[in-house]
């Protein structure tokens, strides 16, 4: 599970080997000390010591999943919601995790599973999330969002009702205000914010 060097003596009693661990993997460097060895200046060799297990870990670990914790939009998958909190997944024990909204241009530091983008408007890949894990290792490419993501928290203007038409016989056109008609499927028109949804009631 890599590749070792060769013992340096640090003095007369201490001995130092490098092994570089073999990349993208995790696992146990071993490393067995065999008899004899190691002799002194006498010619007494040393005795073999116990397998030393030394655990390693040079794997990135995979990049977090996110997505709205919930999505209020006209679809439950629009990527539109008044609530701009954010659902974190696949952290890694014991990993710390960070989050950028500007295409990783500035980050910043992750807690517990969540976090929350203010409002506004996030373009294909300006909402990314990595982790870095206990051995220090950090997610190659960061997850970023596939579509765009909106944050609206204002509440919408009030819609208007400009006009309201009466198409049936004998009296047609427009409806004044507080006026009476008898046609049961009246035309209105009136203005609201764009992508809004409105509901009249009777």
């Amino acid at each position: 599970n890599g590749t070792k060097g060769t013992f340096t003596a640090v003095s007369s009693t201490v001995y130092t080997l490098v092994v570089t661990p073999t990349a993208s993997a995790s696992g146990n460097v071993t490393i067995d000390v065999a008899a004899s060895a190691a002799t002194d200046a006498a010619g007494n060799g040393n005795t073999a010591p116990a397998q030393y297990l030394q655990p390693f870990d040079t794997a990135a670990p995979a990049a977090p999943t996110f997505a709205l914790s919930s999505d209020t939009g006209s679809s439950s998958s629009d990527g539109v919601s008044s609530n701009g909190a954010i659902t974190v997944s696949g952290i890694e024990p014991s990993a710390t995790w960070k989050y950028s909204a500007n295409s990783g241009a500035n980050w910043t530091t992750g807690s517990g599973s969540s976090f929350t983008l203010a409002p506004g408007t996030y373009a294909i890949g300006a909402v990314r999330v990595q982790q870095t894990d206990l051995a220090g290792n950090t997610t190659t490419t960061p997850s970023q969002n596939a579509a765009v993501i909106t944050v609206d928290a204002t509440a919408p203007a009030a819609p208007s009702i400009t006009s309201v038409t009466d198409d049936v016989a004998p009296v047609t056109g427009t409806v004044a205000r507080g006026g009476s008609t008898n046609d049961t499927v009246l035309v209105i028109a009136g203005t609201a914010e764009t992508n809004s949804s409105v509901t009249i009631y009777n």
